[in-house]
């Protein structure tokens, strides 16, 4: 069995459950979530995953970068969902063909989801890999080996084959 969703309604969903086991409203939800620390959310998605029978063996997320933090924008609610979700799963992927934007922090951001006792100090992070040397770039490049696959598909010789099937809805449906 598998599931796929939005990152807004997985967010959204998470949220009202969390929300409503707990008796409060969604508002009050994010704020609660907002104030953890992620070890308290990963028990929160964990609790409220087991309580509505969800559990996830695996956790592909396309466009990852959507859910990175960076050094002076605040986490989004998305971020600490999603955050306490990758420490649920034994098998996490993180998917994006331009997952750094802005900053090394992303590149933070993303190692702590993938392994947060060893990457959740940012500052440390960015006083060892934020000189602008290549000592540095290249030990990032090194510490980046045991957790990113980067590849490119070159689309040569590829036929793009489009066709419209129109399906009639049922009764039901209608």
């Amino acid at each position: 069995h598998f599931a796929v969703m939005t990152h807004s309604a997985f967010r959204d969903d998470m949220i009202h459950l969390g929300a409503q086991q707990a008796g409060i409203d969604t508002a009050a939800m994010r704020d609660k979530l907002a104030g953890m620390k992620p070890d308290e959310r990963k028990a929160w998605i964990q609790g409220v995953m087991e309580q509505e029978g969800i559990n996830f063996d695996f956790v592909a997320v396309d466009e990852f970068q959507g859910a990175l933090n960076r050094l002076g924008k605040e986490d989004s609610s998305y971020a600490n969902v999603l955050g306490a979700l990758s420490q649920t799963s034994p098998y996490f992927v993180a998917a994006s063909a331009d997952l750094v934007k802005n900053d090394l922090s992303e590149v933070q951001s993303l190692l702590q989801y993938l392994d947060p006792e060893r990457y959740g100090d940012r500052a440390a992070f960015m006083r060892r890999y934020g000189g602008n040397t290549e000592a540095s770039k290249t030990a990032l490049k090194q510490e980046l080996n045991r957790y990113v696959y980067a590849h490119k598909i070159d689309p040569e010789g590829v036929k793009a084959l489009k066709q419209t099937v129109s399906v009639d809805l049922n009764d039901d449906q209608q």
